[in-house]
C-alpha cells in the first residue's frame, strides 16, 4: 500500500452570509445613506455580487440557502464607516464586517435578522520596508538578519546543524508572498487573490503540558487515515515576549506558561449533507481525543479560530450573562467579565451583536 502522508499547513478562510430587510426599511436606509451612496450597492448594482464573493473561501456559506444582505457597503474613508453604522442603527439594520481572517463560522457574512455588509477591502495599511526576516526550511520566520538566526539556532537548537546556506533573507512583504500559495506579486497580494475555495470547519485548543507518546501517536493514527486526508492539525508555538504580557493586559489572556495553540481545520469539497455530516464528524472525534491533553477548567479556544460548537448567544445574537460566560471565558477566561461590562458602557443598546459577541448586562 502506498504510503499515506498527512500535510500540515496554514490557510486563510473567510465565510459567508444573509438576510433582507422590507421596502420601508430599504429606502429609509438609503436616504439616510445619500452623502455616501456612490459606494452604497443594493443588490440591483452591477459591483453587489462581485464585492460579495470576492473573498468567501468557505464553500459550506457559498452554498448556504441563507438570504443576502440588504446592502454592501464599500467605504473609503473613516468617516463614512460612522456614517454606515449610524443609519444602520437608526433603520433597524445589523452590521458584519466583510476583511479577510479566520472567520470559519461565517459570522461577517451572515445575520438571522436584516443586516448590511460592510466591505474594508479599500483600507489597505501601508507596506513597510526595510526589516528582513528569514525563512527556514520548516517555514520559521525570524525578525532580524540570518547571521544572527544561524548564532541563535547554534545556541538553542544545535541539533538542526543550520548554516547561512540553509535560509533566505527577504523584506517583510516579500517573506508574505514565499509563503503564499498563488500570490507571485505585491499587486497579487492586494488583489487578494490567494483564495483557495472549500468548504471548511475548525476549531482551537491551547496546551500548557507538554503531549505524551500516546498523545501523538494517536494524533498521528488519526490523520493518516485515507477517508481523512484533509483533516489538519496546525501547532502554532508560544513563548518569548508573550510570556512577559499580563493575562490581564489586553482581553486576549493565553499568555505565560501557554506552550502552544492548535488549529484543527478540515476541509471538503463535495457540497452535500452527507459529505459535511462526515467531515465535521471527523473533526469532532479528534478534537474529542484531545480533551485530556489540553487546557481544562475551561478548555480554552483562540476567537480568531470562530467555532460556533463550543457555545452561542441567541439567533439575534441577544444572550445573558450566564449564556455567552458559556463560551467566552473559553476565549478570553477571566477578561470576559471585564469585556460585559465595558461592552455594557459602551453599547448599551447592545447594536453590535452576533452569535458570539459579548452581552450586556
Amino acid at each position: 500500500m502506498a504510503a499515506k502522508v498527512a500535510i500540515v499547513s496554514v490557510v486563510l478562510f473567510l465565510a459567508v452570509s444573509c438576510v433582507s430587510c422590507n421596502n420601508t426599511q430599504h429606502q429609509e436606509f438609503t436616504r439616510c445613506m445619500s452623502l455616501v451612496r456612490k459606494h452604497l450597492h443594493s443588490p440591483a448594482s452591477p459591483q453587489y455580487s462581485s464585492i460579495f464573493f470576492s473573498s468567501q473561501q468557505n464553500r459550506r456559506w457559498i452554498n448556504s440557502t441563507n438570504s443576502k444582505p440588504a446592502f454592501i457597503f464599500a467605504p473609503k474613508q473613516e468617516a463614512e464607516i460612522q456614517t454606515a453604522v449610524l443609519c444602520s442603527k437608526t433603520h433597524g439594520l445589523q452590521i458584519r464586517v466583510k476583511s479577510g481572517g479566520h472567520d470559519y463560522e461565517g459570522l461577517s457574512f451572515f445575520a438571522q435578522v436584516p443586516y448590511i455588509i460592510i466591505a474594508l477591502d479599500h483600507f489597505r495599511d501601508k507596506i513597510e520596508h526595510g526589516h528582513t526576516t528569514v525563512k527556514v526550511a520548516f517555514t520559521g520566520q525570524f525578525l532580524g538578519r540570518k547571521g544572527d538566526l544561524v548564532r541563535l539556532m547554534k545556541k538553542r537548537f544545535p541539533e538542526l546543524g543550520v548554516q547561512p546556506i540553509d535560509c533566505n533573507e527577504f523584506s517583510w512583504i516579500n517573506a508574505t508572498l514565499s509563503i503564499s500559495s498563488r500570490a507571485k506579486t505585491m499587486e497579487d497580494l492586494l488583489k487578494r487573490i490567494d483564495v483557495l475555495r472549500t468548504n471548511n470547519k475548525a476549531k482551537s485548543d491551547f496546551v500548557n503540558k507538554a503531549m505524551p507518546e500516546e498523545a501523538l501517536l494517536g494524533v498521528w493514527k488519526r490523520l493518516m487515515k485515507e477517508d481523512q486526508h484533509d483533516l489538519y492539525m496546525i501547532m502554532d508555538p508560544f513563548g518569548g515576549v508573550n510570556n512577559e504580557i499580563s493575562e490581564s493586559e489586553i482581553p486576549f489572556p493565553h499568555r505565560k506558561g501557554t506552550l502552544y495553540n492548535i488549529q484543527y481545520l478540515i476541509n471538503w469539497n463535495v457540497s452535500n449533507a452527507g459529505e459535511t455530516h462526515k467531515s465535521i464528524k471527523s473533526m469532532r472525534k479528534l478534537y474529542k481525543f484531545m480533551e485530556p491533553f489540553v487546557t481544562h477548567s475551561p478548555r480554552a479556544a483562540y476567537i480568531n479560530y470562530r467555532d460556533l460548537d463550543i457555545g452561542r448567544n441567541q439567533p439575534d445574537g441577544k444572550a445573558t450573562y450566564s449564556q455567552a460566560r458559556v463560551w467566552g471565558e473559553k476565549y478570553f477566561k477571566g477578561n470576559f467579565a471585564r469585556l460585559v461590562q465595558i461592552k455594557s458602557r459602551v453599547d448599551r443598546g447592545n447594536f453590535f451583536r452576533n452569535e458570539q459577541s459579548i452581552p450586556v448586562v
